[in-house]
């Protein structure tokens, strides 16, 4: 059975602090009157106000490296694609499964989990898709 982890970037606007940069883990919720209808995640008994576009679901799998893999992450993978010219992608969530998509080219993330490595997301990283 896999974990039902979320993660999301700490919305600035809900705290008197600088905190945009920062990342946080655990279960999401959604809370109408606290936080005034914004995307919350909870981790250990702390609740945080998080943006909204940018929560995101484990995806069961993880890297080469053990590292965790959610939907927005940027991956790597070991796997020559050459009709892709590429071996980065972003992963995504659609239809109850994640991919990897290149163009009009997509793929089971399931296919490529094994030799992939994050490199980072599309929220702080997304130069590394760009063109």
């Amino acid at each position: 059975m896999r974990d039902i982890l979320f993660r999301g970037k700490i919305d600035p606007d809900a705290y008197s602090y600088d905190r945009k940069s920062e990342w946080v883990y655990g279960y999401f919720t959604r809370y109408s009157v606290i936080f005034f209808g914004c995307s919350v995640i909870e981790q250990e008994k702390d609740d945080y106000a998080v943006l909204d576009d940018t929560v995101c679901q484990y995806t069961g799998l993880n890297d080469k490296n053990g590292t965790k893999i959610f939907e927005g992450d940027i991956v790597k993978t070991e796997q020559i694609i050459p009709v892709l010219g590429t071996n980065i992608f972003a992963v995504e969530y659609a239809h109850g499964n994640y991919f990897i998509r290149y163009n009009s080219i997509v793929l089971s993330l399931f296919s490529v989990n094994e030799s992939a490595e994050v490199i980072g997301n599309i929220y702080d990283n997304p130069e590394l898709i760009e063109g």
